[in-house]
């Protein structure tokens, strides 16, 4: 009920910069509706960055083993897998970084 305080007729005209009208009543269900919809906004907002930060997350995990696992750089103390691969470890280690840089621009478009 604390949350449907703020559904009041004068919080309404303060809003919308209107004149009070004595007639009008705020429903119920239009202040739950409101209440429903805010809860699913930050839902949404909160699963979409927790989203990105798992897959910002996984990139990053993946380049690690793909140097120091893969490349085989713990044991060759090298910073790389093109060392121990050559040219396809040069490609293995810029391929994630593309893919990535190509995945937040199509994210980008969308928003």
């Amino acid at each position: 009920s604390r949350v449907l305080a703020s559904c009041s007729s004068a919080d309404v005209s303060k809003t919308f910069r209107t004149s009070r009208n004595p007639d009008f009543k705020v429903g119920k269900i239009s202040c739950y509706l409101q209440v429903f919809f805010d809860v699913f906004h930050v839902t949404m907002l909160l699963a979409l960055a927790i989203g990105f930060t798992l897959i910002l997350l996984s990139f990053v995990q993946f380049n690690a083993w793909i140097t120091y696992s893969w490349g085989d750089c713990v044991r060759l103390h090298c910073f790389d897998p093109e060392e121990l691969h050559g040219f396809v470890g040069w490609l293995a280690e810029i391929g994630p970084d593309i893919l990535l840089a190509a995945l937040f621009e199509g994210v980008l478009a969308l928003a």
